[in-house]
């Protein structure tokens, strides 16, 4: 669901805080009410701090998930237009859309307040529930002087409220300061997060100080006496206002990644560099095409690492090959020539054919560069027993192929084209395939393109999607010299705009047509082409990252067995991610932390273990839905681990953290009292082999559970098949741990009103079975 953000002002004079109370009325009860008029929506906003009764906000931040995508100007409006008939003194200043890994209180990098004190004689009116009136004169430099103590990591006890609830009164002072403005007086206090009633504690005790009544060191004495008793006042509600709060630069980096230009480019398959490749991927075609004629044991010998070299009208082909012997030269008698190292030399005469053919398919026959007319000179030389050795030994050692060089090899996919292609990448490819097919089929003035050309499109993205082209870069050989750029827009714009298809492009867009002016002289004529320099252009446009080995002119030994490892992966996505996402998953051979809770960045003060979430649809839904709530999932099977990992790819979560092995090895490394929940979800009553669900229900494991957990945790169970529900109950009702609380038919893992259910409900539905959902508490 799409999530916004919302800036939020008001005045706390009438409420009784942010959240809300039983007691009265609160700014997030009327927020949501009008949330829920105008998205008929009910929903509950996350918010970056709790203000208390009377206090005020500036800039208030929050955060609200609504089902349905709506321009974030109408939402501010829409919210408005109901606080406004409903008489609240509250406005939403802004709203914009951000990701889902944005929350408003745990994303928050520091909070700033304001509170405001009048100083003069005379009682105040107009402003006496905006500031504190203080009638005796203040001293703000003793003030400000006094403050400085304050400043930074201490133990705060002294000035938090004796029912603040945060677990430690550790916090740190970013700064406080005093400035003065005729009779006003402005305290600006800034932290990452303040303890209860901290903020007021301060400035009561600081206006001691002011008055003469106190002081430094009395304010250090408070501070080191931890005693809320030592504290010297509290100052009033309805002077403090929330003023700003600052999200990290993560964040912004992480909205910026969301809305952001990216550029990729291609070349044709007449630039000087691709017509290295051609040539040195047709010499690899022709060997394996001839070896597959002599049978297996010769097609299991190619070796081929062949390089070349373009410029006018010369050709130069290098590298090592270990090829079947008709491609040795040979002398009158049948013999092959050898050098004098002994090694055979490689005729060149197929390989210019190869060379010269690859060329005319290309459509090169300018006074530069004719594929008839080219010079060829053939380097090839057999390759070296050295590295042939590394090859042969592993194979014949195992069994198997052996590789035949070392690398790094990327594979990359991603929803944005049919093809799974990045955009710019995908598009800069299309523009050039419908030249060269329009050039070579004759159409019109496009017959008169030469083959060298180069294109480059840029994207803007919007929400992580691409949504509109914003620049274009096209240079193209032509043959006419009496082109200029503007008729060659002429010949290409309409294929560029068949090429972009539903893709829009921008009003504003900028059109580079061949922006140097004529370019008659292309090819290897007007610039040398080396094979492997297009490596970029040949992947993924620079959308993912790359190891550096070229494909063209190498047999499969090398930078293709990578590739074609890298597509068996498509079975095992969930270890394939673990490369790329190495903090999601939880390593026990590290030492087992304290708490589980320092898994997690922010933190959570509640930890759920889940195990056996399947597609993980219920996890992301609960995860989403309580971003700070930690959540652990435990699942071994690669099929499910996969489906989850790869959503978080796409939309990640920070209060998720996963395992994918038997979970009793997790819950012999957790620590004692550290889990609040556990779920397990649709185990399978019957032996299968390697099915870790199956002995979960055990007294074994139940002491397990029992021992991570903390007293007054839950653990809850889910099945479709009575018999393991009575197993279950049986086992639950004689551990002295576990005191059965509740069976019900609701769902205690619904996210949403109306959720279809995991495919376990819906078989069990289907197949006139009704889960049934157990809760337990350990005692």
């Amino acid at each position: 669901m799409p999530r916004y953000r919302l800036t939020i002002e008001y005045d706390g004079t009438p409420y009784v805080g942010w959240q809300r109370q039983t007691n009265g009325h609160a700014v997030q009860e009327a927020v949501e009410k009008a949330v829920l008029e105008f998205s008929k929506q009910k929903v509950t906003l996350q918010v970056a701090g709790r203000t208390d009764t009377g206090v005020h906000a500036i800039a208030q931040t929050a955060h609200v998930d609504l089902e349905r995508d709506w321009d974030p100007v109408r939402v501010r409006e829409a919210i408005n237009a109901y606080l406004v008939l409903d008489e609240e003194r509250i406005c939403v200043v802004d709203a914009e859309k951000v990701p889902d890994t944005f929350h408003a209180r745990f994303s928050a990098q520091a909070r700033h307040y304001l509170y405001r004190i009048h100083n003069r004689p005379a009682p105040l009116t107009l402003d006496h529930r905006r500031a504190w009136w203080c009638k005796r004169p203040l001293d703000v430099d003793a003030m400000n002087a006094a403050a400085k103590i304050l400043i930074g990591t201490h133990d705060f006890t002294t000035f938090r409220a004796a029912q603040c609830q945060s677990k430690s009164p550790v916090k740190t002072l970013d700064a406080i300061t005093f400035s003065r403005d005729g009779e006003r007086i402005d305290v600006h206090v800034s932290a990452r997060s303040f303890l209860h009633n901290q903020v007021r504690s301060l400035v009561g005790t600081l206006k001691l100080v002011g008055e003469g009544r106190w002081t430094a060191d009395d304010v250090q004495a408070a501070l080191e006496a931890r005693d809320h008793q030592k504290c010297g006042a509290l100052a009033p509600p309805h002077g403090l206002y929330l003023l700003r709060v600052d999200y990290p630069d993560d964040q912004g980096e992480i909205m910026a990644r969301q809305n952001y230009l990216f550029t990729s480019e291609s070349v044709s398959e007449g630039h000087p560099d691709k017509v290295c490749d051609r040539i040195s991927d047709e010499i690899v075609d022709m060997i394996y095409r001839e070896a597959r004629k002599q049978g297996d044991d010769a097609l299991w010998k190619v070796r081929v690492a062949c390089e070349t070299l373009t410029t006018t009208n010369r050709v130069v082909i290098a590298g090592e090959v270990r090829v079947p012997d008709t491609f040795f030269k040979k002398d009158k008698a049948g013999n092959v020539v050898t050098d004098d190292a002994g090694e055979p030399v490689i005729a060149p005469g197929r390989f210019r054919s190869a060379a010269r053919r690859a060329i005319r398919d290309i459509g090169y026959e300018q006074d530069g560069f004719h594929w008839k007319t080219c010079r060829i000179d053939v380097l090839l030389h057999a390759q070296s027993a050295h590295i042939a050795q590394g090859v042969d030994s592993a194979s014949d050692a195992q069994g198997a192929e052996g590789a035949g060089d070392q690398g790094i090899m990327f594979g990359y996919a991603c929803r944005e084209t049919p093809e799974l292609m990045p955009a710019p990448i995908y598009y800069s490819h299309k523009i050039l395939e419908l030249l060269a097919d329009a050039r070579k089929s004759g159409e019109g003035d496009a017959a008169r393109l030469g083959p060298d050309a180069k294109s480059q499109v840029t994207v803007r993205y919007r929400d992580g999607m691409p949504s509109e082209v914003t620049s274009i870069v096209l240079s193209t050989q032509h043959l006419d010299d009496s082109w200029d750029s503007r008729k060659v827009r002429s010949v290409v714009e309409p294929y560029i705009r068949q090429a972009l298809g539903d893709l829009p492009i921008a009003d504003d867009c900028n059109w580079y047509i061949n922006p140097t002016g004529k370019f008659v002289i292309g090819g290897p004529d007007g610039d040398a082409g080396l094979t492997g320099r297009k490596i970029i252009v040949d992947t993924y446009g620079g959308a993912s990252p790359h190891g550096g080995g070229a494909f063209s002119g190498k047999d499969t030994t090398k930078a293709f067995y990578g590739r074609r490892r890298g597509k068996t992966l498509r079975g095992r996505q969930a270890e394939a991610m673990r490369c790329l996402l190495p903090d999601l998953l939880i390593d026990l051979e590290a030492p087992a932390p304290a708490s589980p809770a320092t898994l997690f960045p922010h933190t959570p003060e509640t930890i759920v273990l889940e195990i056996g979430f399947g597609g993980g649809e219920h996890l992301l839904s609960h995860a989403r839905r309580r971003p700070e709530v930690g959540f652990v999932g435990v699942e071994p099977f690669v099929n499910s681990m996969a489906k989850l990992v790869t959503a978080l790819d796409v939309h990640p979560a920070g209060n998720i953290r996963l395992y994918d092995d038997d979970a009793t090895q997790l819950l012999d490394w957790l620590p004692d009292a550290s889990i609040d929940q556990i779920d397990l979800l649709y185990p399978d009553p019957w032996p299968k082999p390697k099915h870790f669900k199956r002995r979960f229900v055990s007294d074994r494991n139940l002491d397990r559970f029992a021992r991570v957990m903390k007293p007054g945790g839950l653990f809850r169970f889910a099945s479709d098949i009575d018999s393991y529900v009575n197993w279950t109950l049986q086992h639950i009702d004689r551990h002295p741990d576990f005191a059965w609380t509740a069976r019900r038919a609701a769902d205690w893992r619904n996210p949403y009103p109306h959720w279809p259910g995991t495919r376990y409900e819906a078989k069990a539905l289907r197949e006139g079975r009704t889960p049934v959902y157990l809760t337990f508490a350990r005692s």
